[in-house]
């Protein structure tokens, strides 16, 4: 039979190796999407009770701190305006008192947070290289400010006052991968750290003198060191775990048990469980030699504990998940361990892994995965007004959707019903949107359009896969592991994913272009409903697309390319030339951006009066500040504005529509906060200070189409929106809902439960339960919570509960069938965690009924 099917070759051997897939089709209920989460490269907890119980974490060029044992998750961004990934975050043994927090970089040194983190400064003085990789505090840091930092390549610096002063004490020869301050009850001043080829190296005076003590065979770089007395715990690349019980002079090899087999965790070598040699962590958790606990993690393996000082091991696996994309990308699934001790005397554990954030409390060896990234992170910002009309704002989100205010955001519209992803991307307003009631917004092989406000959608596909491409994507998605499925069909081009969108009016054509991650510049054609590809000349990400504001007669186009710098096409996109030249740090930014650093894009503003000043401002995503263009793009000229940072990458650049007159434009500067001038970018002044104290960093700018007469700016940060009424100068936030969809799996189901798909229902799906008892729940951070679901004929009752007590007893029967109904409400809960449950209830002498989850609003 496989013979006679080509196109499912790589299906039929899946088959032959794992019969066990066949069980993936009869899972009656599924999630359809991953909770929102980052990749965790590196966490440190506060090592004090509940009250300071701080905990810090790394995605990739952020941090995040949670100040409530887990949630809500605040991106730190006063200060921070770095370009590199951050690679190394440690907290003062004193955290509680001293409020001192250390964060490193691949590429612009070391920040400090005096403040529990609202705010950073750099403190790179003395260092000889800016790839710090690893940090290390002193256990007596409060008395001897004693620092560490290891470069990725090479050498080791020493700071005595708390990170003011740094100088050199290994050479850049010596390549240190992990550090441990000794917690030694009589070798005072101890340090061991771990390098590459097996090295083991020792200082016996705080760091000020190093010698390697110690080599392990075959073991590739020591990846983490633990200390606690004489005793030492060393995790390799190739050789697993080894222990010493010298003080480092020698070492064993520790046994631990099998990595574990797919699904908790996919082996890309062999279908049988072989030795995770691979360690990524390792933490003591005991302060006595002789009963202490050790938590290992490994590349595959999860997490190893041994109760017993490391002789016996068990598996702590239940709860915990794992992404294919690892694999791809070549990275640990599972990286660091961090304690939170409460004052209960229970231990908090949090985990971080490539699929997120994962938290076990007390004694308990099952994972839970936690939030940390915004549902509602913001992607996509557009506003709109005609002459004498209220500002309309539309917000597209990471994973929440679509949601639009007419009234300044009194009120908010959720507009995801016939949505088949809530991920969205860019948008843009019809320019006759007051006539029209036409929005466009970008999705992953999608354009969508609502002709109704943003409240439903229409699908228009922008490229279909092949059939082998959608069944390896479908498995991907389960967890079936990445060599399983290798085949030509599993690498073939992207999808077509549009990342900005300009809509065009009748007179300019009535079409929509789409600037495009690795696909260039698409166009819809709305009279015949084509696609057509006007600019495939480039395979990087498009950014920005901008019209000139008298392109109906210039047909002029600009558009901003990741690593690559602005483009202009001088006849609606048909062909394109580069417009560099002055632009200084498109170089550099093209050398870094195939590796990861200088990932923010370049922002671009056009002058309203470009015909005749023919004006540009471009904001350098390199920490070079602003450029201007007096001549279309030809040539540009670097602002000498002092925005008080060095470097200063710009998010976010806007103009004002009424620039002729007042000579005034926004920018957004990161880690600094937002500058306002009123001499066409000559000089600046920080305005909206509140905003960057509170770490609110603005991505996106947009003065109101009628600038003059409601002195309205609208701007976003990664999650919150702010309006402005006095030229920018103070901000207020404008609260808005936040929708979790049904298929979202913090949404959890107990018991029988089975989703349907409509295009009726928010997202097209709707789960729903006639079994007595069954119910379900969701964890949220908010201050009250909307549950969305069906009315009509056989629906039955429910019974809700908030924070574990009773609120409410609702009926969902109705004379007539009605989807996305407010079947209940609360508000005034007080900002923080909390529980919604939904448990099917069958009143006596009925039926239970069905019940119906569609949604939750998590509501402001």
């Amino acid at each position: 039979m496989c013979r006679a099917v080509e196109m499912t070759d790589y299906l039929c051997n899946l088959i032959r190796r794992r019969s066990l897939l066949v069980v993936l089709y009869l899972i009656p209920v599924m999630a359809a999407a991953h909770s929102p989460h980052h990749l965790i490269t590196d966490m440190a907890t506060a090592p004090t009770g509940a009250a300071d119980s701080h905990t810090y974490i790394l995605i990739t060029d952020q941090i995040f701190r949670s100040r409530d044992e887990g949630g809500p998750w605040k991106n730190l961004v006063n200060g921070i305006n770095n370009q590199y990934s951050f690679t190394s975050v440690k907290l003062s043994p004193d955290y509680a008192v001293d409020k001192t927090a250390f964060v490193a970089s691949s590429g612009d040194g070391i920040y400090r947070s005096r403040d529990h983190g609202e705010a950073w400064e750099k403190i790179s003085v003395g260092l000889g290289k800016l790839d710090i990789h690893l940090l290390s505090v002193s256990s007596d840091f409060a008395t001897d400010g004693r620092l560490l930092a290891a470069a990725g390549s090479g050498g080791v610096w020493r700071s005595v006052d708390g990170g003011d002063h740094w100088q050199m004490v290994l050479t850049e020869g010596a390549v240190i991968t992990s550090f441990d301050e000794g917690r030694a009850s009589h070798d005072q001043g101890v340090v061991i750290a771990g390098g590459t080829e097996g090295k083991v190296w020792r200082s016996e005076d705080n760091g000020r003198l190093w010698e390697v003590v110690f080599e392990l065979p075959d073991s590739g770089a020591a990846t983490s060191v633990a200390t606690l007395a004489d005793v030492v715990y060393v995790g390799t690349e190739q050789g697993g775990l080894y222990r010493s019980d010298d003080n480092g002079r020698s070492f064993t090899q520790v046994l631990l048990p099998g990595a574990l087999e797919w699904p908790i965790c996919q082996l890309d070598r062999s279908e049988q469980a072989v030795p995770d040699a691979h360690i990524s962590s390792v933490t003591i958790v005991a302060d006595t030699v002789d009963a202490h606990k050790v938590l290992v993690t490994s590349w595959y393996g999860g997490v190893y504990v041994s109760e017993d000082s490391g002789h016996n091991w068990t598996v702590w696996q239940e709860g915990l998940s794992c992404d294919s994309q690892a694999d791809r990308l070549s990275v640990p699934h599972f990286r660091d361990i961090a304690i939170t001790q409460l004052e209960d005397g229970k231990p908090t554990y949090w985990l971080g892994a490539f699929d997120g954030l994962f938290r076990s409390d007390g004694e308990s060896s099952h994972w839970q995965q936690q939030e940390t990234l915004p549902l509602g992170q913001i992607k996509g910002m557009a506003v709109t007004a005609s002459q004498h009309q209220p500002l309309v704002i539309a917000l597209s989100t990471y994973g929440g959707g679509f949601y639009l205010t007419e009234d300044a955001g009194m009120h908010w519209t959720i507009g995801n019903k016939g949505l088949q992803t809530t991920r969205l991307t860019g948008m843009a307003f019809s320019p006759d949107y007051r006539d029209d009631a036409v929005i466009y917004a970008g999705a992953i092989r999608r354009l969508l359009k609502s002709e109704d406000r943003g409240q439903s959608w229409q699908l228009i596909r922008l490229d279909t896969p092949s059939f082998g491409t959608r069944v390896v994507n479908k498995l991907r998605s389960w967890g079936v592991p990445t060599a399983w499925l290798d085949s030509s069909d599993s690498r073939s081009s992207s999808p077509v994913y549009p990342t900005d969108i300009v809509a065009l009016s009748e007179n300019q054509g009535r079409r929509v272009l789409m600037g495009t991650r690795y696909h260039g510049v698409m166009a819809f054609n709305e009279s015949d409903a084509s696609i057509e590809s006007i600019w495939p000349g480039t395979d990087h990400i498009i950014s920005s697309l901008v019209l000139s504001p008298g392109f109906e007669r210039d047909q002029t186009l600009f558009a901003s390319v990741r690593g690559e710098g602005l483009f202009r096409s001088d006849d609606g996109g048909a062909t394109w030339i580069a417009g560099n030249r002055g632009l200084d740090f498109v170089s550099d930014w093209a050398l870094n951006a195939n590796r990861g650093d200088f990932r923010r894009d370049m922002d671009l503003a056009v002058s309203p009066g470009f015909s005749t000043d023919k004006t540009l401002f471009v904001g350098s995503p390199a920490g070079d500040g602003l450029y201007m263009s007096a001549d279309r793009g030809n040539s540009w000229v670097k602002s000498i504005a002092d925005f008080e940072a060095s470097p200063a990458p710009v998010l976010a650049v806007a103009v004002s529509p009424e620039f002729s007159t007042d000579d005034s434009l926004l920018v957004s500067i990161k880690g600094g906060g937002l500058f306002l001038s009123n001499d066409r970018g000559k000089h600046f002044e920080a305005v909206g200070l509140q905003l960057i104290e509170e770490n609110a960093s603005i991505e996106y700018l947009e003065y109101s189409p009628n600038y003059g007469d409601d002195q309205l700016i609208v701007a976003a940060s990664d999650e919150k929106l702010f309006l402005s009424v006095d030229k920018g100068k103070s901000w207020s936030e404008v609260p808005r809902p936040v929708r979790y969809e049904d298929m979202r799996d913090v949404v959890d189901f107990d018991r029988n439960w089975e989703q349907l798909s409509g295009e009726s229902y928010s997202a097209s799906t709707e789960t729903v339960s006639s079994e007595q008892g069954s119910s379900t729940a969701m964890r949220f951070i908010g201050d009250g919570v909307r549950w969305l679901g069906s009315k009509g004929p056989g629906y039955g009752s429910a019974r809700v509960f908030v924070d574990g007590e009773l609120v409410a007893s609702v009926s969902c029967r109705s004379d007539r069938l009605r989807h996305m109904q407010e079947i209940f409400s609360v508000q005034g809960l007080g900002l923080g965690p909390h529980k919604i449950e939904v448990r099917v209830h069958a009143e006596p002498g009925q039926g239970a009924g069905t019940i119906a989850i569609d949604a939750f609003d998590v509501l402001p």
